[in-house]
């Protein structure tokens, strides 16, 4: 079993929607069960959702009624753990469209599916939570699993919500009185929804989200690749050094003399700035963002001090694309890693980049840094 406790995502509003959520559902609740008692059948009976064109309502109403303690309970904690956060990006009025939304198209999935009546708010909830894959997927869920291992995990929110779907997908035909249906139809409008909206830029874009996930997985194939190459060019071409190299164009040569001078000044902060346009201007140049051993390395360390995390990242793997072999790798790669591991939620990547540095450490703080990562990102502090 997976428990959601929270995620790592700051939120910049309070989440009055969500907090009413979860009191009006409570309040239906609690008064519907003063008038039937524990019957939960009656419960269904009475103001389950069944496909009955005159009465829309049931479309919305169904959600607010809940078979019992635990099934409240859990609803409303995964509704706690998501909602803030899809709340803060949508907005109060537009998260509550969203979520009364959710709650008909969950329901119209179930009736399409299941004749049985159907209630609880786990349809509306999957649609929160799909929503929040598309908008969130490299924050953590800190995560109590009670499975074999018991202990609290921090789980990318893309692992989690998407082993919640495939489950759901698997057993959509089991017959355990679990609203499958419902789930998928909440899951589907939630990525339908937060994808659109973030592919014509209603929503802007953010380091979390999965548009930036995807161009970061392209970013990281330009740069193996821009490696491949400059390690199968001819040994003519290496010995010849920077004037073998392809002629970049005149701006991206501005920009880096730009950046030369305002590093040359200390000016670390613009410099960083003028090297993060230079990146953006000429993302699909190879070794247009790649300055020299010492400029790389300054303007990745200011911009990762300056809590610029996802920009400081890519600096450091330009590093490692043109110098993976200087001195310097094994402490990039460390960088690199908690970048990714700790502020970027890439366990994954972050565990393999310190595993990798690790044996070639020097200093005994950059040693003890890494066998605290380790363990952080769930691996073994001697791997």
């Amino acid at each position: 079993m997976l428990i959601p406790l929270g995620t790592n995502r700051p939120l910049r509003r309070k989440p009055y929607v969500t907090q009413a959520l979860i009191l009006l559902n409570l309040a239906c609740f609690i008064g519907v069960l003063a008038v039937l008692g524990p019957d939960f059948g009656e419960m269904a009976r009475r103001f389950g959702l069944v496909w009955n064109p005159r009465e829309p309502w049931r479309l919305v109403s169904y959600a607010f009624v809940h078979g019992g303690w635990w099934h409240i309970a859990g609803n409303l904690l995964i509704l706690w753990v998501f909602g803030p956060s899809v709340e803060d990006r949508f907005g109060r009025v537009g998260f509550a469209l969203f979520y009364l939304a959710g709650a008909a198209v969950a329901g119209l999935a179930h009736v399409a599916l299941e004749p049985a009546p159907v209630i609880g708010a786990s349809g509306a909830i999957s649609a929160v939570t799909g929503a929040y894959m598309v908008l969130f997927p490299r924050t953590l869920v800190r995560t109590l699993v009670l499975f074999v291992i018991i202990g609290v995990w921090n789980i990318p929110a893309l692992w989690y919500i998407a082993f919640a779907i495939a489950k759901d997908l698997l057993m959509v035909r089991a017959g355990d009185g679990v609203a499958r249906g419902a789930h998928l139809g909440g899951y589907g409008l939630g990525i339908a929804v937060a994808f659109l909206l973030l592919l014509t830029r209603v929503l802007p874009r953010e380091d979390f989200d999965l548009f930036y996930l995807l161009r970061q997985g392209r970013r990281r194939r330009q740069i193996r690749e821009a490696a491949q190459q400059a390690r199968t060019k001819p040994e003519a071409a290496v010995r010849a050094g920077p004037a073998a190299e392809p002629s970049l164009p005149e701006e991206a040569l501005r920009m880096r003399a730009q950046i030369a001078t305002r590093l040359k000044e200390q000016d670390l902060a613009g410099a960083s700035a003028a090297y993060i346009r230079l990146a953006e201007v000429f993302a699909d140049t190879p070794g247009a963002s790649s300055l020299t051993k010492r400029h790389q390395l300054l303007i990745a360390n200011h911009l990762f001090q300056s809590g610029d995390y996802r920009h400081a990242a890519a600096a450091y793997e330009r590093f490692l694309a043109t110098h993976a072999s200087d001195p310097e790798a094994p402490n990039v790669r460390l960088m690199l890693g908690l970048v990714l591991g700790r502020y970027m939620g890439d366990l994954t990547a972050g565990k393999r980049l310190v595993g990798e540095a690790a044996p070639r450490l020097r200093q005994p703080e950059d040693q003890a840094l890494a066998r605290e990562l380790l363990g952080e990102f769930g691996a073994s502090p001697t791997a």
